[in-house]
């Protein structure tokens, strides 16, 4: 077995050991993807990527990425929530960067070296759903309520 391989299987014996759900989908044979669904508040899902590169060598590239942490609405425009984002790299983010795209929404982002010792990547993901909750409520108090994310009807589809 691969130093690389024991990476991946080490990072989802911990997601089985936390009992995380995910999906688990390898991307062109260079970089495996997790899916996973969190809660960011009672009504919000957060939905989190995990990649692992698939790289030979004792470390590796991981990213994580929150999806739709604040979708703006229509009161406030793409470049007021460009300024928002950059304030709040400049003082809240911490191991993540805030990102918007040009239909609005605010994704958190971020990297880092993983080895085979794959707890510091699952303790970043967790911590890093703590750091999504409060820049969402630092979104909605500068930006305005976000745009509900509609999740698909997941009864055919369960990520466990």
């Amino acid at each position: 077995m691969t130093n690389i391989s024991k990476i991946d299987q080490h990072f989802e014996e911990v997601l089985k050991a936390k009992e995380v759900p995910y999906d688990r989908h390898v991307v062109r044979d260079s970089v495996v993807v997790y899916f996973m669904t969190f809660m960011l508040s009672a009504e919000q899902p957060l939905l989190a990527e995990v990649g692992i590169h698939l790289q030979e060598g004792d470390y590796t590239d991981a990213q994580i990425i929150f999806r739709d942490v604040h979708r703006v609405n229509e009161t406030s425009t793409y470049e007021e929530a460009l300024e928002v984002v950059n304030q709040v790299n400049a003082l809240e983010a911490g191991y993540f960067a805030a990102h918007v795209t040009r239909d609005k929404e605010i994704f958190l982002r971020g990297m880092m070296r993983v080895g085979e010792d794959t707890h510091p990547l699952y303790e970043t993901l967790v911590y890093g759903t703590s750091i999504a909750r409060l820049l969402s409520d630092i979104f909605t108090e500068k930006l305005g309520e976000t745009v509900p994310l509609e999740m698909p009807d997941d009864s055919e589809d369960d990520l466990s």
